[in-house]
């Protein structure tokens, strides 16, 4: 009878003790600086196929648009995790503020220009040394770099409207504009508008972008949570970039200005710039590229003094 009793004692034990170690999930927020589009796939997969949860975490995406301000939004604490720039990164800590990047979708840089094909120019430099006005984002980082670099005039930068809503000016020969190149001339060619783009890493500057940023005594307080998060990040991007089908027809459903086939054009077309060396990890960051950007950003006088780049990203494996 003893016996039997101490087989009853040992399974109620076990109940109590698994009760205990099957603990809830964390709540967490993740903000975009976008809308969700092929960029942030992998991050719609693991959400969506449960990946986030299997790691313990109970995710929420906020999605972004221009002028969405998240790196404030990080250091708030309003949002936990959030999508920025590299440079963006550099900029908000010479500001005071303590972000820490964990994750780079981007290895190399998509944003470029895109102009009509009819002007035969054959790369950056003479889409930029040609007198074309430009449409900008007038006072980014990368537009210092150029302007200084290619000696740009700055009557030539006009204001960039987002998307292509500038587009008439394109096809009437009166301008270029700034743009993803995965994406952005796939529509004007869809319009009917046959344009040519140029990356802006030809001229030397290529940081990384769509950055996964935290506070840093956040990173401090939840090492793990984080490690976990990176985790399920990389796992939601290896599975969208096998198959991106269903997470591009999930993410057609919120962001309707672009059609599901569309985003799998995209997501074809950004794959080399998220995985270029298949043999690499993705997600991860090198010393040398943050070093390089300090370097550039020094010289265009957006930044003073540059920071040890340990300070300013981790790898997790």
């Amino acid at each position: 009878m003893s016996s039997v009793k101490s087989v009853f004692l040992a399974l109620s034990v076990f109940c109590v003790a698994g009760s205990v170690l099957a603990e809830p999930l964390v709540r967490a927020k993740l903000a975009l600086n976008w809308k969700p589009e092929p960029e942030f796939g992998g991050f719609y997969q693991a959400l969506w196929d449960g990946t986030y949860k299997k790691e313990g975490i109970d995710l929420e995406i906020v999605p972004g648009g221009s002028g969405q301000p998240v790196p404030q939004m990080i250091e708030s604490g309003t949002v936990d995790f959030g999508i920025v720039a590299q440079d963006e990164v550099l900029v908000s800590r010479e500001r005071g503020a303590n972000l820490v990047a964990i994750w780079t979708v981007y290895q190399n840089n998509p944003q470029g220009f895109m102009a009509a094909e009819k002007h035969g120019f054959k790369s950056l430099g003479d889409l930029l040394k040609s007198s074309l006005k430009i449409a900008i984002q007038k006072g980014m980082p990368y537009a210092l770099y150029l302007q200084k670099k290619y000696a740009i005039k700055e009557s030539r930068w006009i204001p960039y409207l987002g998307g292509i809503s500038q587009i008439s000016g394109i096809s009437g020969d009166t301008q270029a504009q700034q743009c993803f190149v995965t994406s952005e001339p796939e529509i004007a060619r869809a319009s009917g508008i046959r344009v040519n783009s140029f990356l802006i890493s030809e001229s030397g500057y290529n940081p990384y972008l769509a950055l996964v940023a935290v506070r840093k005594d956040f990173l401090e307080k939840k090492r793990d949570l984080v490690q976990r998060f990176v985790r399920a990040t990389r796992k939601g991007w290896q599975a969208y970039l096998s198959d991106p089908k269903t997470a591009n027809q999930a993410m057609a459903k919120i962001n309707t200005s672009l059609s599901t086939e569309r985003f799998q054009v995209i997501a074809k077309n950004q794959e080399i710039f998220v995985r270029p060396d298949r043999k690499a990890k993705i997600g991860e960051m090198a010393a040398s590229r943050w070093d390089q950007l300090q370097a550039q950003l020094q010289d265009v006088g957006v930044l003073r003094t540059a920071k040890p780049s340990s300070e300013l990203f981790i790898n997790f494996d």
